[in-house]
């Protein structure tokens, strides 16, 4: 519709050139000045400030209400001028309605499209903006060194208070804080602390120099932080302390350039997420010692877990030939020397195997956190095929680590294969 009056305006400006009554001019007046009134409203809401003036300007000149006399020369000017601004803001102004690839021509639109058009005046986009906008040098590297020192006033949790609660009420919450059947209150909070630690260390390490943008920093950190602490050998609690300064570096809003309060989600071990309240009454207190033998009632049976082990070995789904470790077998028999997490120190040493081989490609490296295991997956590409390591972590006592080696087009005679095959009867103790 707005587009039509400005037309119709522009023949009134037109035709007024070689027009004398003076009745014809006030008609033009109101239909300039009311076209003019429509641009402007329709410049603000498109945040077209430029238009905005222009047309507030014609407004001014051709009101009807207190009007401006000039001579008739100049007239012919203004008038032509007018009927320019307003052919060329056809295609000039114009406005997309954030969030939808639609574009919005005329008024009726923007009044169809009211409440979606509301929805994306909001700060969302705003900050989609921001993290994209390119920033200095200078500015990137004061964000980091920020998000560093608020990441360091992190504290642990007072796990003592949940364990206190869980089990002074009889909860079945206790045995979300055993690890391989025990409660160890010191062992939790180192866990977390290790974890929270790990992940600060790896954001000080991260390389921003190509970085030109907020989320390119955040990515590369991201990257370092999922690099650099997948490899650790931690339970369950080290994973919720490096969730945490995920959980946190995700609250972070690029319009105040501050993290917003977070809760860092935790998993229990049937992949149930739940919240630590740790509110104690006076009187639960003074049942603590009443209810001590009940740690030893509520410890999850080692058949129970090996139970749970069984149901969720996955069977790996390849059209390949794979090569799988037997862990079990390689922690018993003790022919592979480790600290922390076989799965993950095994990785570390297969993965630098197949660094060193020749003639080597790194197609991919990639890690995937869900709430009951970690993936991480490396594929390296030779001139006969390509080798893709893959390994499962379980961040629950029931999820088994798994690892293997998925061979894609490789020959099963070639040294590689055949080294592979050697060393995983070695190390499992069947050489």
């Amino acid at each position: 519709m707005f587009r039509f009056l400005r037309i119709i305006a522009a023949i009134f400006l037109f035709v007024a050139i070689g027009s004398d009554p003076y009745s014809y001019y006030i008609i033009l007046r109101i239909i300039t000045c009311g076209v003019s009134l429509c641009g402007i409203w329709y410049a603000y809401r498109v945040r077209k400030f430029l238009w905005l003036w222009v047309f507030s300007a014609i407004a001014v000149l051709f009101n009807p209400i207190i009007p401006i006399y000039l001579k008739k020369d100049v007239w012919i000017g203004i008038d032509l001028a007018v009927i320019i601004v307003f052919l060329i803001s056809i295609p000039l102004l114009k406005a997309k309605v954030k969030g939808d690839s639609a574009k919005v021509k005329s008024i009726s639109d923007f009044l169809k499209n009211k409440e979606q058009y509301k929805e994306s005046e909001k700060r969302p986009d705003r900050e989609i903006k921001l993290w994209k906008k390119s920033m200095s040098r200078g500015k990137l590297k004061k964000i980091h060194r920020v998000t560093i020192s608020e990441l360091s006033k992190m504290r642990i949790t007072n796990w003592e208070d949940y364990a206190l609660k869980a089990v002074c009420t009889h909860s079945p919450s206790l045995k979300k804080l055993l690890i391989k059947g025990n409660l160890d209150i010191k062992l939790i909070k180192a866990s977390e602390q290790k974890g929270l630690d790990d992940a600060i260390i790896a954001i000080k390490k991260a390389d921003l120099d190509d970085a030109i943008t907020l989320r390119g920093v955040f990515h590369k950190i991201f990257k370092t932080i999922y690099r650099d602490t997948s490899y650790a050998g931690g339970n369950k609690f080290y994973w919720y302390g490096r969730d945490r300064v995920i959980q946190m570096l995700r609250s972070f809003r690029a319009s105040t350039r501050k993290f917003m309060p977070s809760d860092a989600k935790f998993y229990d071990i049937d992949g149930e997420e739940f919240k630590l309240d740790t509110k104690i009454d006076a009187d639960t207190v003074q049942r603590v010692y009443e209810s001590l033998d009940y740690l030893h009632q509520r410890v999850v049976e080692y058949e129970e877990i090996n139970r749970l082990k069984k149901h969720y070995k996955f069977k790996i789904e390849s059209e390949y030939p794979v090569i799988e470790f037997d862990l079990e077998a390689i922690e018993n028999t003790g022919n592979f020397k480790y600290e922390g997490s076989l799965v993950n120190c095994l990785f570390i040493k297969l993965a630098r195997l197949l660094y060193l081989a020749s003639d080597y490609t790194c197609l991919e490296t990639r890690a995937v956190s869900k709430p009951l295991y970690d993936c991480e997956v490396i594929s390296y590409a030779y001139e006969a095929g390509i080798a893709v390591l893959v390994k499962y972590k379980g961040v629950v006592e029931y999820f088994p680590d798994r690892l293997y080696v998925e061979l894609q087009d490789i020959d099963l005679k070639s040294g590689m294969v055949i080294w592979l095959k050697s060393y995983k009867l070695h190390i499992e103790g069947n050489d």
